[in-house]
This record gives C-alpha cells, sequence and structure tokens, in this order.
C-alpha cells in the first residue's frame, strides 16, 4: 500500500506527463518514411511465393505478427525456424527485421536466400547495415541519427531520441502500411482478411 502511495506521489500531472511523447513522435513518421521504398518492398512480398519471415528478440516478434497478418491476406507465410518451413527457393522473399541490420544470424539468413535465389527485404534503422549489403531491399525505418548529437527535433529531442531508440513502434507502422497497401492492391475487404484469423489460440 505505502508503495503505491509512493508511486502516485512522484507520477507527473497529465498535462506534464511526458510519455504522451512516444505518441506525438509516432505522428512525425508519416513525414519522414520513403514510401516509394516502401511500396517496392511491399511489392517484392507481394511478388514471393513463400514469404520467410525472422529477427532476433523483440524484432522476431515484429516480423512473426507481420508474418501472421500476411497469411491472413491470403500469402504462405513461414517463420524461420518453424518445423513444417520448407528449404527458402527461387521466387520465395526473406523478410527481416532487425534494429542494426547486423546480428550475425540474420546475416547468414540473408546469404542463405541469396545463394538460393531468393529476395530478401529488410526493415532497419542502420543505413550501413550488413544485411543491405546482401542482395536485400533495405527499408529505413527512422533516419534519426542516433547518437543524437546533431538531431535537434522539435521541443524535446531527447525524448524523441529515446521513442526512435525503440524500434519497434516505426517498424509495426511500416509493416501495418505494407499491408494496407496490399489489401487495397489485391482488393481485399476488411471482412475477408478477417476471416483468415487463426481461430485455434
Amino acid at each position: 500500500m505505502e508503495k503505491k502511495s509512493l508511486w502516485m506521489s512522484q507520477t507527473p500531472a497529465k498535462d506534464e506527463f511526458k510519455y504522451r511523447m512516444a505518441v506525438e513522435t509516432l505522428k512525425d513518421v508519416k513525414d519522414r518514411f520513403d514510401y516509394d521504398k516502401l511500396q517496392e518492398i511491399a511489392d517484392i512480398i507481394d511478388a514471393g511465393n513463400n514469404i520467410f519471415v525472422a529477427g532476433r528478440g523483440r524484432s522476431r516478434q515484429t516480423a512473426m505478427n507481420f508474418g501472421a497478418r500476411l497469411a491472413q491476406l491470403g500469402k504462405q507465410v513461414y517463420a524461420v525456424g518453424m518445423p513444417t518451413a520448407p528449404s527458402i527457393k527461387e521466387g520465395d522473399v526473406l523478410v527481416l527485421s532487425s534494429g542494426s541490420g547486423n546480428t550475425p544470424t540474420l546475416v547468414d539468413f540473408a546469404q542463405t536466400a541469396k545463394d538460393a535465389g531468393a529476395k530478401c527485404v529488410l526493415l532497419s534503422y542502420n543505413k550501413d547495415a550488413a544485411v543491405s549489403k546482401i542482395n536485400t531491399a533495405t527499408f529505413l525505418v527512422s533516419d534519426v541519427d542516433r547518437s543524437g548529437v546533431s538531431v535537434q527535433v522539435g521541443k524535446d529531442a531527447e525524448i524523441y531520441r529515446q521513442i526512435y531508440a525503440y524500434y519497434d513502434y516505426p517498424t509495426n507502422l511500416a509493416f501495418d502500411t505494407i499491408l494496407t497497401y496490399l489489401m487495397q492492391k489485391n482488393h481485399l475487404s476488411r471482412e475477408q482478411v478477417e476471416a483468415e484469423k487463426a481461430n485455434l489460440y
């Protein structure tokens, strides 16, 4: 009980609650995305026979969530590592979610996809990502310098940098944008997509 009272006494007033910056900062994403590149990546995914999704840690969760929703659009989707996933082949697409784009495991996945003749796309914040150098179409979810030395955006640059440090936020928005585009491109209604939602868990 005492702990609760102490926490409440330290909670700032609503008009000073800076965590709302998480929402306010994301409003800026729509003006910073390279939509031509995002559409290019969406079209690559749409043309794939089998779609494989992969990442590490939280990035894996963003990839898995994207894969689940992509399956609702009628795509054949596999999470890398699942027992029933087939070999990646020519005509397939590997979708990688990685903040740094340098994770050794994912670099290896990208190289395997290239060797098999498959295409690879990467969502990352790192313009110099190692994966990008392996025949990979890369979408930068953030153009913010993470060192933050020279970045001054809006009234609170420090909060802005902190938000973009959480790579998941803009990445999920990018994935949602791809899904919305593919729904419109393939003339899929919300009802059609909802009908394909998994119902066993």
